[in-house]
């Protein structure tokens, strides 16, 4: 295996598994149970990562947030998380990590809907300032 390849669960289980199949012992059903369980495993954490998950109620709220925000934000106009928060009334009242994270999904990725197709929202830091602003692209 390569250096630079990640060890996930399922790669330790298939070398676990070609080790296994390497040894002689004298319990060889001890061996075959063994096999049985680890493949078992395995398929058990192949099917939990291929799985689509729903989103969650917090990634809900925060995505109906996220909308009424980029709604409301003025393109090529740059924002501070702290503006964000006396400006928009839906973020009222909250801190400005959970203003960030409800902003980290959209940001440098082109959203459809609640902003012009074909825009962006960036953030770029001034002098150690975050800032959050809609770029339309041509």
């Amino acid at each position: 295996m390569a250096t630079t390849e990640k060890m996930t669960y399922i790669t330790a289980l298939d070398y676990a598994l070609a080790e296994i199949a390497k040894v002689e012992t004298e319990e060889p059903e001890k061996v075959e149970e063994v096999v049985a369980k680890l493949e078992q495993l395995r398929a058990s954490i192949s099917k939990k990562s291929n799985t689509e998950r729903k989103p969650t109620k917090t990634q809900l709220e925060n995505k109906t947030l996220l909308d009424k925000v980029l709604a409301r934000m003025e393109p090529d106009k740059k924002y501070t998380i702290s503006e964000m928060i006396k400006v928009f009334p839906e973020l009222e009242g909250m801190f400005p990590s959970k203003v960030s994270a409800v902003l980290k999904p959209a940001l440098d990725t082109p959203k459809d809907g609640a902003i012009p197709a074909g825009a962006l929202i960036h953030r770029e830091e001034i002098k150690g300032k975050a800032y959050f602003s809609i770029i339309l692209k041509d």
